[in-house]
């Protein structure tokens, strides 16, 4: 079986439809805050330091 080409406008079609349906039924308050949770969480993940080649993504 052939592997299907990886497709970063498909990747990034797929984030967007995921964020959609998570907030389209948010008020604009909800919607800040869910923005304001994920950036957080994207800021401690950023801010994690690698200190063991075996955490590394070797891919």
């Amino acid at each position: 079986m052939k592997a299907k080409p990886f497709s970063c406008i498909a990747l990034q079609h797929r984030g967007a439809k995921k964020i959609y349906e998570e907030t389209k039924n948010l008020t604009i308050a909800e919607e800040l805050v869910y923005w304001q949770q994920h950036t957080s969480k994207l800021q401690q993940h950023s801010s994690k330091k690698i200190t063991e080649p075996s955490q590394r993504n070797m891919s």
